[in-house]
């Protein structure tokens, strides 16, 4: 779009609060809602979709088939404001998951999850399998395969400070990327996908796992 940006990298509560007071021109990775929508210009195009994954330690015995009741007596660590799909959202809104950990960032959650703080935790699978391989911590965690929802997200604009044509400017670019196979290229490289065991076993028997 020929403009220069700076990125500044911050927690996601943080982000919207900048966003919302016009300290930053938008912010990306971020899922609409109507609360976002009141202050930030979601354009027609999403930035990419997000798996959203249950992880244990690579230990434990947890199970999931679905069923959030039966991980009601478990404790969940999660990002503080996030949106984690439809299903996830609901089982926290009626109360069936309610032993919630809120950290800032997703390091925080997956150690957490490591140092044996909480049972579970929530987030975009590539996110946490990236932190993991940063960390050499691979093998000590296991996601419950298969993830809980693919979810949008989205590259939003400040109605503050940002150019009101910015959005659609945006879009206009992001349909070229998608008609010249640009957008597909870029989800392919960045997929991870799940080890042959996991898919197998479906990511609900801990095992070694290597990503």
């Amino acid at each position: 779009m020929g403009r220069l940006i700076t990125v500044e990298i911050v927690p996601l509560a943080r982000a919207c609060a900048m966003v919302n007071a016009g300290e930053a021109d938008g912010f990306f990775g971020v899922v609409k809602t109507e609360d976002r929508e009141q202050f930030a210009i979601f354009p027609t195009h999403c930035l990419l979709y997000a798996d959203v994954s249950l992880f244990v330690a690579a230990d434990s015995g947890i199970r999931f088939d679905g069923d959030f009741g039966k991980l009601g007596g478990y404790l969940f660590g999660m990002i503080q404001g996030s949106k984690n799909g439809t299903l996830y959202d609901a089982a926290v809104a009626s109360g069936t998951l309610k032993n919630l950990v809120a950290v800032a960032e997703h390091r925080q959650n997956l150690f957490m999850l490591i140092y044996g703080r909480v049972d579970l935790i929530v987030g975009p699978r590539v996110v946490l399998w990236t932190l993991a391989r940063e960390e050499g911590v691979q093998s000590k965690i296991w996601e419950l395969f298969p993830p809980l929802e693919s979810i949008p997200t989205y590259l939003a604009f400040s109605k503050r400070s940002a150019d009101t044509g910015v959005a659609k400017e945006f879009d206009s670019k992001m349909d070229l990327l998608e008609r010249n196979g640009t957008l597909s290229r870029i989800s392919e490289k960045t997929r991870i996908p799940p080890s042959a065991k996991q898919a197998a076993k479906g990511g609900n028997s801990p095992a070694s796992v290597q990503q």
